[in-house]
């Protein structure tokens, strides 16, 4: 009977060490125990990237500033250059309601010159101005050139519809100043509306 008991404790003795080798055992009412939780880290933040936006400084246009257009001057007739002029008055005759008549200036130099516009016309009755011509409408002055010898011409229209006294002397003047003198002779032409045209180049 002692064997047996001997036997009998050596077994529980086995059980016990086996029992605290394998850590699995639990006496009386103590809980078993429960591995601690894990606790798990969340990774940090990804880090946020700011991007600069830079605004570009708006630019300014100048605005445009239009072209300057010179201003336009109506051009003046070409200076006469004939110090020398022969002037004389012709007859042309009449056509219906109107008495014609011409004026012509010839370069008596040597050298050639020019000449252009329209001569100074005036009428005369006893000393007095019946009336003076008026340039031509719808005509255009341009320049003459007048080789020595050469003749320029100017037509006179006496416009003869009205009951006016007639002319006993014609006064002609170069145009535009022209050194040609004034021509003053007896011309018998009614003193109604006169017109006159530029001088151009005898044919």
């Amino acid at each position: 009977m002692t064997r047996t008991r001997s036997a009998a404790g050596a077994s529980l003795f086995g059980a016990a060490l086996a029992c605290a080798l394998l850590a699995g055992c639990s006496t009386g009412s103590t809980p078993p125990r429960h591995p601690a939780a894990r606790t798990t880290t969340a990774p940090p933040p990804a880090p946020v990237t700011t991007t600069a936006v830079t605004s570009a400084a708006p630019t300014s246009t100048p605005p445009s500033t239009p072209a300057t257009t010179p201003a336009t001057t109506a051009s003046a007739p070409p200076a006469n250059t004939c110090k020398n002029l022969t002037i004389r008055v012709l007859q042309g005759g009449a056509v219906q309601q109107a008495e014609i008549a011409a004026v012509t200036f010839v370069n008596s130099s040597a050298t050639d010159c020019s000449i252009s516009g329209y001569p100074s016309v005036v009428l005369l009755h006893n000393g007095s101005t019946l009336t003076t011509a008026t340039p031509k409408s719808g005509t255009v002055a341009q320049a003459v050139r007048l080789a020595p010898g050469a003749q320029a011409e100017s037509r006179i229209t006496d416009h003869s519809t009205c009951n006016a006294a007639l002319s006993d002397t014609i006064e002609v003047t170069a145009p535009n100043g022209a050194s040609g003198g004034k021509l003053t002779r007896p011309f018998q032409l009614r003193g109604c509306t006169v017109d006159v045209s530029p001088v151009q180049l005898s044919s």
